[in-house]
């Protein structure tokens, strides 16, 4: 690709939410919020990341602009010499060749014929946020700690004395005031006690004269006065047959419903760091619970996903393949790997 048409699209890229290479597809930004990775303890910018839609080639006039100030030509020949290398560049591409656009990303076209766009890693095209490097970032665990009295200085004690006259004069009777309140006391529960011991007896209840030297009858009494006693509970013994009955065991790990399932579908195979980790932020930012697992010196990365029926299943692949990599495959379901 020509330096200039390159230092174009790179440039523009800066100012513009989208731009389009006549014949060829369009650029797009993606935005990124702030992100906190707590698995590698990194903070990360608020960026602006780029994709390629090769459905939108109509030409917007921005990158003919910019060619026709660089080349000093007239508008006819500028798209001319835009088609020439569009030309070109396609051609590359049917040769298989990747067509490197420097800051910005490669093109290349995969077993399936389609066109692909793979952005640098360190292409931020976010201007508050140029130049803005990730950071570490761990995090803080804080201990309590009991404050310590301070113990009051001689002057501050001087101070107290000349303000608080009364002090000298309380310690002084301390003693006094003391035995006052234990006489107060002692006199409180004499009286208290007294007045209990005399109060009048309870009169004597008058019991009728049938009642006297009778015996007693096994029929229940309709007396008011004497209540009826009251039933014990009767306790049937356990019979040798007899076994508890089973405690269910609390288990603390949460289980999925009868009818739903949990699979896992990969979208890519890393061998950088910093691949994995831009993967895991798209994945993230897309609202997908991320799934990570080794195999070997790769790291391999996925989506795990809950549906109730296989049609859901293999309308989530289909959108997967579709948003990421035409490769993507079901690799676990329900905690089971997957044949291929």
């Amino acid at each position: 690709m020509q330096e200039i048409l390159s230092r174009c699209i790179a440039d523009l890229l800066y100012e513009h939410e989208r731009l389009t290479i006549p014949g060829l597809g369009s650029f797009e930004h993606t935005h990124a919020p702030a992100l906190i990775d707590q698995i590698q303890g990194e903070v990360h910018a608020p960026s602006r990341f780029v994709k390629f839609n090769a459905n939108i080639i109509m030409d917007d006039g921005v990158l003919l602009d910019c060619l026709q100030n660089h080349l000093k030509l007239t508008t006819a020949q500028t798209t001319d010499w835009l088609e020439q290398e569009v030309a070109h560049i396609k051609e590359a591409l049917q040769r298989k060749d990747i067509v490197e656009i420097p800051g910005v990303g490669r093109l290349f076209l995969n077993f399936e014929q389609q066109l692909q766009f793979v952005a640098e890693s360190s292409a931020n095209f976010n201007i508050d946020a140029f130049g803005l490097q990730s950071i570490a970032a761990q995090p803080i665990l804080r201990q309590q700690h009991e404050r310590q009295p301070i113990p009051p200085t001689p002057s501050s004690t001087t101070a107290q004395t000349n303000i608080n006259p009364i002090a000298p004069w309380y310690q002084a009777y301390l003693p006094w005031l003391i035995a006052v309140a234990l006489v107060l006391i002692g006199a409180s529960i004499y009286f208290l006690g007294f007045n209990n011991n005399t109060s009048p007896a309870t009169p004597a209840t008058t019991v009728p004269i049938e009642r006297l030297n009778t015996s007693p009858s096994n029929e229940q009494t309709t007396d008011p006065a004497t209540p009826p006693a009251p039933e014990q509970p009767t306790q049937q013994a356990a019979t040798p047959t007899d076994t508890p009955a089973p405690i269910a065991e609390d288990t603390e790990a949460p289980t999925l419903p009868p009818h739903e399932h949990e699979a896992i579908i990969a979208v890519g195979l890393y061998g950088k760091k910093e691949n994995t980790e831009r993967m895991v932020r798209k994945l993230s930012t897309d609202g997908y619970s991320v799934f990570t697992e080794p195999e070997g010196k790769y790291m391999r990365v996925g989506v795990s996903i809950r549906y109730s029926h296989d049609d859901e299943l293999r309308q989530a692949l289909k959108e997967a393949q579709r948003a990421y990599t035409s490769s993507a495959f079901v690799m676990y379901v329900d905690g089971e790997r997957v044949k291929r």
